[in-house]
């Protein structure tokens, strides 16, 4: 589980280098005082002054990880050894095939190349605690083994379908009728799918994941009878007639092999509130030069003058894909 789970980890990657200022206590984290070298130093170069905004980025990730690490050892003594994180770096870059050094990706991400051994440390830290949190799960369920099968195998499964985009299920309806009557699909999508699209392609969405579509119409198109007319299908966008010509189920996951994938997902989340409960429980305090530590709606250094405002908080998230004006809806 090659992931970073805390906010600031994986944003800290891409951050530019900036300069820092001068010496002291920038925060303490428990009885770990955190130093304005400290945060100095994780920047790849540094030349001249790091802008506010910035140096509470940096001290951020810093205190993050020092929360992290004070944690994982205390509770489950998870402390990687130098050789565990060597042997990880090393992995990396043969991965890349030898053509690069740690400090050349160092530089790429504008980190010191110690302060990316160190990431690569918290990486493994957060593995071995997701490892002894799943411990404790029970696995999933017959019902969530079967119904995570139907929706991986829904989502997976490559659909060549062509559709018809209308505002009301009777206009659905009506188009139904017209096909049905001998009229082309193509002709009829094109006279009255709102689709833009549909004028020049006739309503044809080409063959794709249906998992690429919203829900209601992924599962339409994974059931419809081949070359049959389905519909009114009701989606956000509308009521589509669909018409699949063809299709392509993936090869089906073993039950072990589904297993591993929702125990994953459910380590995943566990580490995730863990770390949250870490983060509200650590004594945390940030020299009010260099802003205020809060935590919700995520745990983050709040620069100086902006204590009064909200933080924003993390929405990056895998969009979903769905049938749009211009592509199917």
């Amino acid at each position: 589980m090659k992931k970073l789970i805390s906010i600031a980890l994986a944003s800290a990657l891409a951050l530019a280098a900036c300069g820092g200022s001068s010496g002291g206590v920038a925060a303490t984290v428990n009885d770990t005082e955190l130093t304005v070298s400290d945060v100095e130093a994780l920047p790849y170069e540094s030349s001249g002054t790091m802008e506010p905004a910035m140096f509470a980025q940096y001290l951020t990730v810093l205190i993050q990880l020092q929360i992290l690490e004070d944690a994982a050892a205390a509770e489950f003594s998870v402390e990687p050894a130098e050789d565990t994180v060597d042997a990880e770096i090393e992995e990396l870059l043969a991965q890349q095939g030898g053509e690069i050094t740690l400090d050349q990706i160092a530089q790429i991400q504008g980190l010191s190349p110690d302060a990316l051994r160190r990431i690569f440390r918290a990486t493994l830290i957060q593995e071995e605690v997701a490892d002894r949190l799943g411990e404790t799960l029970e696995g999933p369920s017959a019902e969530e083994l079967d119904e995570a099968r139907r929706q991986q195998e829904a989502s997976l499964t490559e659909v060549c379908v062509r559709h018809i985009l209308v505002g009301t299920a009777e206009e659905a309806e009506a188009a139904m009728e017209r096909i049905e009557g001998g009229e082309s699909f193509e002709d009829v999508a094109a006279e009255v799918s709102t689709d833009p699209s549909a004028a020049d392609n006739g309503g044809d969405l080409g063959c794709a994941p249906a998992g690429q579509y919203v829900d209601e119409f992924r599962d339409a198109a994974v059931t419809a009878e081949i070359d049959e007319l389905a519909g009114p299908v009701e989606s956000t966008y509308g009521f589509h007639v669909l018409q699949v010509y063809d299709r392509t189920a993936p090869e089906p996951p073993s039950d072990d092999e589904l297993r591993e994938q929702l125990l994953e997902q459910d380590k995943i989340v566990a580490l995730e509130e863990w770390l949250m409960d870490k983060f509200r429980e650590a004594d945390v305090t940030v020299n009010e030069e260099y802003g205020t530590w809060v935590v919700d709606p995520q745990p983050m250094v709040q620069p100086p003058g902006t204590e009064s405002q909200t933080p924003t908080p993390d929405t990056s998230a895998p969009a979903t894909t769905a049938p749009s004006t211009t592509s199917g809806g």
